[in-house]
C-alpha cells in the first residue's frame, strides 16, 4: 500500500532548508563606538519572539530557528547605560534571506526648568508638570511636581524626534505650555515656563429686536483661534447671561458663538482675554424671519422664459434631500417662500425638456431677505433623418425597423444611444449637447450599413442626416419604360402602362434582384396589378 506524507507549516522544515538569519551591530556615537552587552530583542507580529546580548564588538545574530517564517521582523536594541531604546524593521522574503540590521543608539537626555508666575516671576511650587511627545495632546511620557523653588526635571528620556511638549498647571493660574522642544542625543534642555493668572469672558444674551429682552437656554460655545476652531468650553445661558472662567490669556484670541431655536446664530469674534482680566462680550440674537428666493428660467439662445420648468430647492449640496420644488409660470418665473435664513446655504436646480439642467450653488439667504436666483438654460440639439432604399427614384421606399446608433466624438467612441427607424423610415436623436465634439450616426439595414460622421449640432438646432441606400448590381437592370406610372394601393402595386396594340409582360423583382412574379398584359389593356408585399421595396421592368 502506497503511503502519502504531507508537510504542514514552515516550523517542520529542516534547518538545512530554512536558513533565514538576522544579524548586525549595535553602536553609539554615530556608529563609531561598538556596544557590548546591549540587549537585542526579536519581535514578530507584535510578539517578543527571542532576545540576545551583543558580544565584545557589539555583534548579534538570530539564527533560522529564531527568525521563523517569512514576514516583517522588528529588532529592538537597548543598553543599561544612558542610551535610547531604538527599533528597526526588516522583511524576510524567503528561506534564504540573510538580513543585516545595524542600529546606532543615541544618548538619552533631560528636560528641566522652572515654573514661575507671569506677573512678577515668583516661583510656583507643587505645579503639575506633564511631558508629552508630538503635541500638547500627544503621547504621555511622564509627569512630576515642581519643588519649592519651582524646579522640575525629566531625566533619562529618549533623544531625537518627535519633539516634546511640557504642560504645567497650578491652582489659581492658567495652564502654561512650552511647545516643540527638540532634544539632541545626550542633550539637556532647560527653560522657564511662566503661568499667567487666568482671565474670564462673560456677558448677556438679548433679543436684537429690542436689545433688552433676555434669551434663556442659549447654547454658548467658546472657541480659540477662529470661528471653526476646537470648542474650548460650552455653557447654556441662564437669565440671559453666561460666563467662561479660568481662561488662558493672550493670543490666539477667542470666538464666542450663541445659538438657539428661533434665532439667527451670532458670533463675537477675536475676543481678547488678559491675565487676571474680566472681558465682557454681549451678544444680540435676531429672531428668524422667513426669506424668499425667486427668479426666472430662460432658454439660450433666445432668452425667452421657459414655462413649466422644474425648479428644485436643496440645502448644503446639489444631491442633498429636496426641501421644495415648483414649476415656472408661463413667463418662466418661480418663487420659494418661507425659506429659513440659516446656514448651510441653498442649492437650486432648474430643468426643462429640451434643455441642459443648471444648478446655482451655495445661495446665501439673509434673515427676512429676498434673494434673486436666475437661470439661463442651454437648449439641446436634435439629429434626425430618413433611411431610404433607392435603386431608382421612381420606386424608392422607406427602410423600417433598422437599427441606428449614435456616437459622440468619433466612430470608435462608446455608443451613446440607439433607436429603430419608424414606419416612414425616420430616426431621431434628441436632447443632444452642443460642444466641441461632433456626432457619428450609423445605420444598420438589410441592404447595407453606412456611417455619417462629424455631424455638427447647434444649441436648440436640428441637424438632418438622411441615408440613401442603393443595392449592389441594381444599376445594370432596366426597370422602367417611357410613359409608365405606378401607384401603391394597400398590398397591391398598380402599373399604368398606357395603351398598346401588342401584348406585354411585366416582371417584378425583389430588392435582391430575384424575380418575384411575371404578369401578362393583353393587347389593348392599360394596367397590370402585382403584389407589393416586399419588406424593402421592389423593382420592375416591362417587355
Amino acid at each position: 500500500m502506497k503511503k502519502t506524507y504531507g508537510l504542514f507549516g514552515l516550523a517542520l522544515l529542516p534547518a538545512s532548508i530554512w536558513a533565514a538569519t538576522i544579524s548586525g551591530t549595535i553602536t553609539t556615537n554615530g556608529g563609531s563606538t561598538q556596544l557590548s552587552g546591549a540587549k537585542v530583542v526579536l519581535i514578530a507580529s507584535s510578539v517578543r519572539v527571542d532576545s540576545t546580548v551583543t558580544d565584545s564588538v557589539g555583534h548579534y545574530t538570530f539564527d533560522s530557528a529564531q527568525v521563523g517564517a517569512t514576514g516583517t521582523k522588528t529588532i529592538e536594541a537597548s543598553h543599561a547605560g544612558a542610551y535610547n531604546t531604538t527599533t528597526a524593521n526588516t522583511n524576510i522574503n524567503n528561506a534564504n534571506t540573510n538580513a543585516t540590521v545595524n542600529i546606532d543608539l543615541g544618548f538619552r537626555g533631560s528636560i528641566s526648568g522652572t515654573i514661575r508666575r507671569a506677573s512678577d516671576s515668583a516661583v510656583i511650587g507643587n505645579a503639575l508638570v506633564v511631558l508629552r511627545r508630538s503635541s500638547a495632546t500627544g503621547t504621555f511620557i511622564d509627569s512630576v511636581r515642581s519643588d519649592s523653588l519651582g524646579a522640575f526635571t525629566f531625566a533619562n528620556i529618549s533623544s531625537g524626534t518627535p519633539n516634546y511638549w511640557v504642560i504645567a498647571t497650578a491652582t489659581g493660574y492658567a495652564t502654561g505650555t512650552f511647545a516643540n522642544i527638540s532634544l539632541p542625543s545626550g542633550g539637556a534642555v532647560s527653560f522657564t515656563l511662566y503661568l499667567p493668572f487666568p482671565g474670564s469672558i462673560s456677558g448677556t444674551i438679548r433679543s436684537a429686536a429690542d436689545s433688552v429682552t433676555p434669551i434663556n437656554g442659549v447654547l454658548v460655545q467658546l472657541r480659540r483661534g477662529s470661528a471653526t476652531g476646537t470648542v474650548v468650553d460650552s455653557v447654556p445661558s441662564a437669565s440671559g447671561s453666561y460666563s467662561f472662567t479660568n481662561l488662558v490669556p493672550g493670543a490666539p484670541n477667542y470666538w464666542v458663538t450663541a445659538s438657539v431655536t428661533g434665532y439667527v446664530s451670532t458670533t463675537n469674534a477675536n475676543v481678547v482675554v488678559t491675565s487676571g482680566g474680566a472681558t465682557t462680550s454681549n451678544l444680540y440674537l435676531a429672531p428668524i424671519v422667513a426669506a424668499t428666493i425667486s427668479g426666472t428660467v430662460t432658454g439660450s439662445p433666445g432668452g425667452a422664459g421657459i414655462a413649466n420648468a422644474l425648479v428644485v430647492l436643496r440645502r448644503s449640496s446639489a444631491t442633498s434631500t429636496i426641501l421644495d420644488s415648483v414649476r415656472t409660470n408661463g413667463a418662466g418665473s418661480y418663487s420659494f417662500s418661507g425659506v429659513a435664513p440659516l446656514t448651510p446655504n441653498y442649492w437650486i436646480t432648474a430643468s426643462a425638456n429640451g434643455f441642459i439642467s443648471a444648478t446655482n450653488n451655495n445661495v446665501a439667504v439673509p434673515n427676512g431677505g429676498a434673494v434673486t436666483s436666475n437661470f439661463s438654460l442651454t437648449a439641446l440639439a436634435t439629429i434626425t433623418g430618413l433611411l431610404i432604399n433607392d435603386p431608382v427614384p421612381e420606386i424608392a421606399t422607406a427602410i423600417r425597423g433598422a437599427l441606428v446608433t449614435l456616437q459622440h466624438g468619433s466612430d470608435v467612441a462608446p455608443i451613446l444611444d440607439s433607436v429603430r427607424s419608424d414606419s416612414l423610415g425616420r430616426y431621431t436623436f434628441r436632447n443632444l449637447i452642443s460642444d466641441t465634439l461632433n456626432y457619428w450616426v450609423t445605420a444598420y439595414t438589410n441592404v447595407g450599413t453606412a456611417t455619417h460622421g462629424d455631424l455638427l449640432v447647434t444649441s436648440g438646432g436640428t441637424t438632418v442626416s438622411d441615408f440613401d441606400f442603393v443595392p449592389a448590381g441594381v444599376n445594370s437592370m432596366v426597370f422602367k419604360s417611357s410613359g409608365i406610372r405606378f401607384v401603391r394601393s394597400g398590398d397591391r402595386l398598380i402599373l399604368n402602362l398606357g395603351v398598346s396594340s401588342v401584348a406585354r409582360t411585366v416582371e417584378v423583382y425583389g430588392m435582391n434582384g430575384s424575380l418575384h412574379t411575371r404578369i401578362s398584359v393583353k393587347a389593348g389593356e392599360t394596367q397590370a396589378v402585382a403584389p407589393a408585399t416586399f419588406a424593402n421595396g421592389f423593382m420592375f421592368r416591362v417587355k
